[in-house]
């Protein structure tokens, strides 16, 4: 239900008109995509396998029931794989037409012997013959099976028994291992497949590595919050700022602007705005703007998991680089962590309700969404469309039946800010409190509401540019997606 509430606020903040089926949408597919990569993409339900073709057809759920302008019957297609790989895709329209695309490359089958070819599917492979699971090839990232042949021959040798080894990776048949009647092995691989399962095999093993890095920082972390003391460690080159302190705190000292984005290290860059810096009367402050508004170039701060550990410091022609060496080397693993698609170490939460009472939230229209993201960890699912994204957060993300703040973004600048409270704020006093509290701080801190009825409340920049008929089309899909929900 509280789904269908923050559905039904957007509805009513928009006022829509333009109908979605004039959008061009197509697609996300490419040629040669295995089951497994469609199937984190879309929903699939399998169909049929066609003889004739060898090939495995499914039927997948479209995200919008349109493609390139016209409705698609009950908004799904049909889509064929061959050596699990996509190779054609069937749609039917409910104006009576169809499309059929196909891809002219398609590599020719590559065949084994005995029924069998390189790529075959694990389903494809067991109409065939029965399996057996043996173990996990970590080496190759591969699942390996007996299969069991009807008798002990296998292209034309005798082995010493009917079972032989099938690996698998990605859902493809790669490699056989067969053992003769005399001892000797028959191995029998398709190189480019058995080249890819080796390269996340090697991959697997450094992830594996790493984790367990992650896993004895993470338990450092824990003993340090566990213990945590009020000594600050402060940087010896700015006055009032130290190591590990947020954004939201620095903001109130420091002019500065975001910058990126920095993967290596799991990091928000910020650069020191000194041409145009707050006016204070601290005397340490203004002897530290005077001197380096003179001197340097620019000054970067970089903060992980929105905790500053490495400042940049680039004069006319020099550089300086200070860091925080705990925090460096976390952002550094974490950094690593990330290219090898492991897990991450212990994220700094922040609590929108805790930011709003000290008068630190950190939320301004054009935003970058990753810069939000990563300071509040906004989720990078929610509603997204080329130019227009919508995500949510609880407002009290350490309480049930929270309200929350839906934030719009326009070309990954925030342009809308929506609080919506909880369907049963009427019988959740301390609930309706926190509402209240965090409704009148947006008000102060962004002005009169666009949009306030009951329990919905809009703020709006109108300066940030929007794709008005992408705008207005969310509407129509809103509606849709609240009628499926309540049947």
């Amino acid at each position: 239900m509280k789904k269908i509430f923050i559905i039904f606020c957007l509805c009513f903040i928009c006022g829509y008109s333009v109908v979605f089926a004039k959008q061009n949408i197509s697609v996300n597919l490419n040629w040669g995509e295995t089951y497994s990569e469609i199937k984190e993409k879309y929903s699939l339900i399998y169909n049929n396998h066609l003889d004739d073709e060898d090939s495995n057809t499914y039927w997948l759920k479209l995200n919008e029931p349109y493609l390139n302008g016209k409705k698609v019957v009950d908004g799904k297609i049909l889509i064929y794989l061959k050596e699990n790989k996509l190779y054609r895709i069937k749609v039917d329209f409910i104006d009576g037409t169809d499309l059929i695309v196909q891809n002219k490359t398609a590599k020719k089958i590559k065949w084994i012997g005995e029924n069998l070819y390189w790529g075959m599917s694990l389903v494809q492979v067991n109409k065939l013959y029965k399996f057996e699971y043996k173990e996990y090839d970590e080496s190759e990232n591969a699942s390996v099976y007996y299969l069991t042949l009807p008798e002990k021959i296998f292209k034309g040798v005798t082995l010493k028994s009917n079972k032989i080894l099938a690996y698998f990776w990605n859902d493809q048949l790669y490699k056989i291992v067969a053992e003769k009647e005399d001892g000797t092995e028959i191995i029998l691989q398709d190189d480019s497949l058995l080249k890819k399962a080796k390269i996340q095999g090697d991959l697997n093993i450094k992830r594996k590595a790493h984790e367990e890095v992650v896993k004895k920082i993470n338990k450092e972390i824990e003993k340090e919050i566990e213990v945590l003391s009020d000594k600050i460690s402060y940087v010896k080159l700015i006055p009032n700022l130290y190591w590990g302190e947020s954004i939201n705190d620095i903001v109130m000292d420091y002019a500065v602007k975001y910058v990126e984005y920095y993967c290596d290290e799991n990091a928000l860059v910020y650069e020191m705005d000194l041409q145009n810096p707050y006016t204070k009367k601290d005397k340490d402050y203004n002897d530290f703007i005077n001197t380096y508004q003179q001197i340097t170039e620019k000054i970067r701060l970089y903060l992980w998991n929105n905790q500053l550990y490495k400042i940049e410091i680039k004069y006319n022609d020099a550089e300086q680089v200070v860091s925080d060496k705990t925090l460096l080397n976390r952002a550094i693993v974490d950094g690593q962590t990330l290219k090898l698609g492991g897990t991450l170490l212990k994220p700094n939460r922040r609590n929108i309700l805790t930011d709003v009472k000290n008068d630190k939230l950190y939320m301004y229209w054009g935003q970058p969404n990753e810069e939000l993201f990563k300071i509040y960890e906004l989720s990078r699912g929610g509603i997204i469309w080329n130019t227009i994204s919508i995500n949510s957060i609880d407002v009290d993300n350490g309480k049930e039946n929270s309200s929350s703040i839906m934030v719009m973004f326009s070309n990954n600048h925030l342009y809308k800010i929506l609080l919506c409270a909880n369907e049963n704020i009427k019988n959740l006093k301390e609930q309706q409190k926190d509402f209240v509290y965090v409704k009148n701080y947006l008000e102060k801190k962004f002005g009169k509401p666009s949009v306030y009825k009951k329990d919905i409340w809009l703020w709006q920049d109108v300066t940030i540019p929007i794709d008005k008929s992408e705008e207005d089309s969310l509407q129509v899909l809103l509606k849709e997606e609240i009628a499926r929900s309540l049947q």
